[in-house]
């Protein structure tokens, strides 16, 4: 039961975080995704079933709020995080502070292109070609800025983690044992 109620209150204060502190926070801070880094975080840190469980969770309510078809935060995330397990398993030997990362660079931008491509056709069937060309233009400033702002919650992540548990530490095997 409390293991229940921890993960309940994590998805309560990422929703709160996302939906209502981010937006009416700075202007600059429009570009952080806290669910994004949270999710890859929980899937280098701890198991990818628990990662993709918080993906259904978060990316079902966040659907709710999108204007979006729905389910489209939903897959945008699966699909995210699905590369990442990929990239982490047959790519990465250990869970590093610069593994982490690289994930989450190619967790934005598998979650940009998913959104993006979501927005194009969703503007395609309603509005002229000035909307597409908007999107277009300002997609690589979105990236740039989800990119700092990501990697820089990434780093403070890491850090508290790196001091209060100890599945980042380094881990060698030992060869010279026979």
């Amino acid at each position: 039961m409390i293991k229940f109620t921890k993960q309940l209150l994590l998805i309560l204060l990422l929703l709160v975080i996302q939906l209502t502190v981010i937006p009416a926070g700075a202007i600059y801070l429009g570009g952080l995704n806290v669910i994004l880094t949270v999710l890859v975080f929980i899937c280098v840190a701890y198991k990818f079933s628990l990662g993709v469980f918080y993906a259904f969770i978060l990316g079902f309510i966040l659907d709710l709020y999108s204007i979006l078809p729905f389910g489209a935060i939903t897959i945008a995330l699966l699909a995210t995080l699905y590369v990442i397990h990929l990239l982490s398993v047959h790519l990465l030997t250990n869970k590093s502070f610069y593994a982490l990362i690289g994930l989450n660079l190619a967790a934005i931008v598998v979650y940009s292109l998913v959104m993006y491509l979501y927005q194009i056709i969703f503007y395609l069937f309603e509005t002229s070609e000035f909307i597409l060309a908007r999107i277009f233009s300002s997609a690589s400033t979105d990236i740039w800025h989800q990119a700092i702002y990501n990697l820089s919650l990434t780093v403070i992540l890491f850090v508290f983690f790196h001091f209060t548990s100890r599945r980042f530490n380094a881990m060698f095997i030992d060869t010279t044992k026979q």
